[in-house]
């Protein structure tokens, strides 16, 4: 047999708990940050490549946010390694290859010509990687 106060500590965390977890159910969800108009032409491309494919565009677009964060972090010495890392990681995946021309459009200013990946360079690598999963995770909505 439980003591009264016991339980009415029991039930007070259980309500407690319980308020807390309900109260998110509520709140709205954070619309996503606007597209910059000059990402709009990338876009229609990756949309269009994907051809309303879901799947294929949530794991491109985890592919490559885990690219740009990798980069950000410092992963990559060059470009020959993350091309080498990023094409083993990609066949692992098995990804379609649908987006090949996209993305050799929009990583090919930042990428070559093949060096070092440092500073700025790697910064603008981080942020074409960005873009990139940015514009095939909005394929999907």
């Amino acid at each position: 047999m439980t003591s009264p106060r016991l339980r009415t500590a029991a039930l007070t965390l259980a309500a407690f708990l319980l308020t807390a977890s309900v109260a998110g159910c509520f709140t709205p969800p954070t619309p996503p940050p606007p597209a910059d108009p000059a990402d709009a032409g990338l876009h229609a491309d990756v949309a269009a490549a994907l051809h309303g494919d879901a799947d294929a565009a949530r794991l491109y677009a985890a592919f490559y946010r885990l690219v740009s964060d990798r980069l950000s972090a410092g992963e990559w010495e060059s470009t020959a390694e993350l091309a080498a890392v990023a094409g083993r990681a990609a066949a692992l995946l098995e990804l379609p290859g649908r987006l090949s021309a996209v993305v050799a459009d929009e990583l090919a200013p930042v990428l070559n010509p093949p060096g070092p990946l440092t500073g700025a360079r790697r910064t603008d690598a981080a942020a074409a990687f960005a873009r990139l999963a940015d514009a095939c995770g909005e394929a999907v909505r």
